[in-house]
């Protein structure tokens, strides 16, 4: 097994990026189905409010994940949203709407988003993980951009951890470009577990993270 050590810098910004300006976003139309599995104790609700394309605070649904009488959420206690996906698509940047009404307490602290697909050559799995994501914010989240996932079919997102007991989710936006613009330097194929630990600063400022890729 090769492993390859990779020291980045990351950058939480809300500024808009220019990736983003010249993409498109993960709609309802195309997602082939949608399930959430909820550990023990724990219940979710309006699924289908993550990819309604309305992000403004306290739109009228929310994703809602409740904690009843469950353990708190982790690694190993994840609450995991599926995404299957209508046909391959090539993603390349990642954010989200923490959060929905009049307090900020009820936010997404640490995730982690797995890209299952076909880059042309072989099937693929990589996952990316963050940490310290209540950042105490109305605003779009981002998480990577720049980083190309061709032919994904499927993504899940687990949550891991929230700020306090019960968390919400207003939208996940996953960028997309139907032909491939970036730099294939950025294609991540094969198969591949990352770990990018990172916190969204609201000031934009760069954040160190470290990278594992491990390769078969």
């Amino acid at each position: 097994m090769l492993k390859t050590l990779v020291k980045v810098v990351l950058v939480g910004s809300f500024a808009s990026l220019s990736l983003y300006a010249n993409a498109a976003f993960i709609g309802a139309d195309d997602i082939d189905s949608i399930s959430v599995q909820t550990p023990e104790g724990w219940t979710a609700v309006n699924e289908d409010a993550l990819f309604d394309g309305i992000t403004r605070k306290r739109k009228s649904t929310r994703f809602i994940g409740y904690r009843n009488d469950g353990d708190a959420l982790s690694a190993a206690n994840p609450l995991q949203i599926i995404a299957n996906l209508t046909a391959p698509t090539n993603v390349v940047g990642f954010s989200f709407f923490n959060d929905w009404g009049y307090h900020l307490d009820q936010q997404v602290m640490d995730l982690a988003v797995r890209f299952d697909g076909h880059d042309g050559t072989r099937r693929y799995a990589v996952t990316y993980e963050y940490f310290g994501l209540d950042v105490n914010t109305w605003d779009e989240i981002f998480l990577f951009s720049d980083v190309l996932f061709a032919g994904v079919n499927k993504i899940t997102v687990d949550v891991r951890g929230v700020n306090k007991v019960n968390f919400e989710i207003r939208e996940l936006k996953f960028a997309t470009m139907p032909d491939i613009a970036l730099s294939t330097s950025n294609l991540v194929s094969g198969t591949a577990n990352v770990n990018a630990p990172a916190i969204a600063s609201l000031l934009g400022l760069a954040l160190f993270a470290t990278i594992r890729l491990r390769r078969k």
